[in-house]
């Protein structure tokens, strides 16, 4: 459960190393730029927003806005060094500068590889003041995720996850030459594109667990 001191274990074909894994939760006020490298805070367009409505249901949980990037999904390297793309079982997720170091490509990062749990909670009222209605259905919503990329705009708790399994659907554009392929691989998908980009910002509980973790019953 959230809280723990997490150590070694492998994800997959990324290695998490010896190195402690932040698994504290979210300080108020959420959605902020508190632990962020600072050049990035200066650049970063999250930062100016303001902090965030609502909280994680458990303090030891993180708390942050969610969003869904491109890619191109199955061609492109991520900050940890593997090729972007999801699975069955695990979203590639980009995580802030306050877990993934700055400077240089680092598929030494012990976050690399690392698994997390991430639940919806709703929308980010800040960005989108008028999500579609429909929106509400996807509240609650479980995937989990493999840290594959650094965001380095993203404020502190915020995960920014790929358009591929098991999250949604990869665009079909010049930027995704790929997409029909990955999108034609059955699996599941947690919500259709138009849903994910139309909402565009989401806000998500989640922390760091084991890959082994069953994020259904790690939010019971």
């Amino acid at each position: 459960m959230p809280g723990w001191v997490l150590l070694v274990f492998t994800a997959g074909p990324l290695l998490a190393s010896a190195a402690t894994i932040n698994t504290s939760g979210s300080k108020k006020p959420y959605g902020q730029c508190l632990g962020i490298a600072k050049s990035m805070a200066q650049e970063s367009s999250w930062c100016d927003k303001r902090p965030l409505y609502g909280h994680p249901s458990k303090t030891t949980l993180k708390y942050g806005r969610q969003t869904v990037f491109s890619g191109p999904v199955g061609r492109q390297k991520g900050w940890c060094g593997k090729i972007l793309r999801g699975s069955n079982t695990t979203a590639a997720v980009a995580i802030s500068t306050k877990y993934i170091p700055l400077h240089g490509i680092s598929p030494q990062s012990h976050y690399c590889g690392q698994c997390m749990c991430i639940r919806i909670v709703g929308t980010d009222k800040t960005s989108n003041a008028y999500p579609p209605s429909n929106a509400k259905s996807y509240f609650g919503t479980i995937i989990k995720g493999q840290v594959a990329d650094m965001c380095s705009e993203c404020d502190d708790d915020h995960v920014d996850i790929l358009a591929d399994r098991p999250y949604t659907y990869a665009p079909v554009d010049k930027w995704n030459p790929l997409a029909a392929h990955y999108n034609k691989i059955r699996g599941p998908r947690a919500m259709p594109t138009k849903m994910a980009y139309d909402v565009g910002v989401w806000t998500v509980e989640w922390n760091f667990v084991p890959c082994s973790a069953n994020c259904h019953k790690y939010f019971m």
